[in-house]
């Protein structure tokens, strides 16, 4: 059996493709495995679940922020109700709030895109448990086994080259065509920023 690209037998064009026999795929791919399996083979496992847990942090003081915005503006109402505050001052400062909160959910959804571009590492024990049961399954079983293990194969052109230049592996904890810094990056930093949208009520604004 081999493997070639979809969009050259579906569309006759898929520059710099090769063509992939399934039983040296899948030696690559065992071969793969136990590197990856393999506890004293560095990872970036721990290096993914810091960055990971990172933006977690920074998504739960983002949410912080947007909390407290509905106390501002509750602050900020009961100071038009008291008439510590006049209606367009309150008004100016209102708009202040509603663009922060703006700024607050973009912050937000692109913190919560980074990490999902950082699929965790599954541990060495649950690849050596594939591993274990590789020999007696399909070929189809195989691909369900290795789905949250592998994200992609790239077959290169070329005869007679060794399997490792001829199959590259892309694990899923790998971001596609990022590495971990851009994946991250794409977040941007909250660092420098110290205003939260702060609207104090007492502050008059005339």
């Amino acid at each position: 059996m081999t493997w070639r690209c979809r969009n050259r037998a579906e569309h006759g064009n898929c520059p710099d493709s090769g063509y992939g026999n399934l039983e040296h795929i899948e030696a690559r791919v065992v071969d793969w495995l136990r590197q990856q399996a393999d506890p004293a083979n560095p990872s970036r496992g721990r290096e993914i679940a810091e960055a990971r847990a990172g933006l977690v942090m920074r998504e739960v003081a983002v949410q912080a922020k947007l909390k407290k915005l509905i106390s501002q503006e509750d602050a900020l109402a009961d100071a038009v109700a008291s008439r510590v505050i006049d209606y367009q001052s309150a008004q100016r400062k209102k708009e202040r709030i509603d663009q922060r909160r703006t700024e607050l959910n973009t912050k937000l959804e692109e913190l919560k895109s980074a990490r999902a571009k950082l699929r965790p590492h599954p541990g060495s024990a649950a690849i050596a448990a594939v591993l274990a049961a590789w020999d007696d399954a399909t070929p189809d079983r195989r691909n369900l086994m290795i789905k949250d293990i592998v994200r992609v194969i790239t077959v290169n052109k070329g005869r007679g080259i060794a399997l490792e230049n001829k199959y590259e592996i892309t694990a899923v904890w790998e971001p596609l065509g990022h590495s971990i810094e851009e994946a991250l990056s794409t977040a941007g930093s909250d660092r420098g920023r110290s205003n939260d949208g702060a609207v104090d009520a007492e502050n008059r604004d005339r």
